[in-house]
């Protein structure tokens, strides 16, 4: 039996676990039981939120990610909440916005809500602008779609990874019969990404093993790449960058630093029965530590190119409805949802007040235009 004082980390730590093998019956078994006097209350509520959405249970989901959103807001009433804590809020109002686009029609409305709650300066705002397109999609406001996938595409998240970006333009173009706007789009992620797959391969091919794939990632955090192409640096970088990932970094540090410290002691100290057993210990954690890590880095690389094989199929998949639709082909389903036909497009006249200037988009961004495309 778990004695009372530390039945909230128990649960926490046990629960998630669980969660991550993807026990999520289980694992919300133990989070529930989290109680809001454990500095781990946030976290868990927010991790049972996660859990039941992959269970399928919207209304726990939701419920449990109000919680956490009940619990920031009473604590901002004497306090600012603190750099961790924003971020918490913040992937709460994504969690949100996720279930409620799963939810389906009528619950569109409230899932662009919660995404619209992330502030412009936050990391998570390019995230929550890929994911309203989305949303935009479903509710069939293409321009609103498509003015948030023009935004991702400026310089100003050069550093951001949505290979799913380009391939969305296209089929909002398609929808609206733009059929060489299709295939640009097409083009471009066929530029940008397909490369990608065979350069990922390679990096795994030639770091084979944990210590070498763990030093690899460790000189791409540390800025001292070996990726020369700056293309493929950025995209790894950006999907690599993982707090799950970063803690398990963390923690081998931190075994690594505790095995060094003990080898540092005296002779006569390592050689005691003491030593020794602290020794074997401090070995069988960095073991256990570097395991995990590398099999975390190998899993994120390996998904990259899943993602990438996946999305070429969609690509070859709208091209050849492209290809039918231009020859009148288009099944019966997909026509009733598409806007407008090739010959009935029309470019809507944009009048602009006294108080406007009529600025065509010539290449260039600005910062205050972001998101208002």
């Amino acid at each position: 039996k778990v004695p009372g004082k530390y039945r909230d980390q128990y649960a926490y730590l046990i629960g998630r676990r669980l969660f991550e093998r993807g026990d999520y019956k289980s694992a919300s078994k133990l989070l529930e039981q989290v109680t809001t006097k454990s500095p781990n209350f946030v976290g868990a509520r927010y991790t049972l939120g996660v859990t039941y959405a992959g269970d399928y249970n919207a209304k726990q989901s939701i419920e449990s990610f109000k919680q956490v959103m009940r619990f920031m807001l009473a604590a901002q009433q004497t306090r600012a909440l603190d750099r961790e804590e924003t971020h918490m809020m913040e992937l709460t109002y994504l969690g949100m916005g996720r279930v409620f686009y799963s939810a389906g029609k009528g619950n569109y409305d409230k899932a662009i809500k919660y995404y619209s709650k992330i502030p412009r300066t936050s990391r998570n705002w390019p995230k929550a602008l890929f994911e309203m397109s989305w949303v935009y999609f479903q509710m069939d406001q293409f321009n609103a779609a498509l003015g948030n996938l023009h935004t991702l595409n400026s310089p100003f998240f050069s550093d951001s990874y949505f290979p799913e970006a380009p391939i969305l333009s296209a089929t909002l173009f398609f929808y609206n019969c733009k059929y060489d706007r299709v295939r640009y789009e097409l083009d471009e992620f066929s530029y940008v990404y397909e490369p990608l797959k065979d350069k990922i391969t390679k990096i795994l091919e030639e770091h084979n093993d944990e210590a070498k794939i763990i030093g690899w990632f460790r000189k791409q955090r540390a800025g001292k790449t070996e990726i020369e192409d700056e293309q493929l640096r950025r995209i790894v970088a950006a999907s690599l960058d993982d707090k799950a990932l970063a803690n398990k970094l963390k923690l081998l540090d931190a075994v690594e630093t505790e095995e060094k410290t003990l080898n540092k002691q005296a002779k006569s100290w390592r050689d005691s029965p003491l030593g020794v057993s602290m020794l074997q210990s401090a070995a069988l954690a960095k073991a256990d530590a570097t395991s995990n890590a590398a099999d975390q880095i190998k899993k994120r690389l390996d998904r990259i190119n899943e993602e990438i094989k996946n999305l070429i199929v969609k690509r070859e998949r709208i091209l050849v409805e492209v290809a039918r639709a231009e020859k009148g082909e288009v099944d019966a389903d997909l026509k009733a949802g598409m806007v407008v036909s090739a010959n009935q497009s029309k470019k809507k006249k944009i009048v602009a007040s006294d108080e406007e200037l009529l600025w065509t988009f010539d290449g260039e961004y600005w910062r205050d235009e972001l998101g208002f495309y």
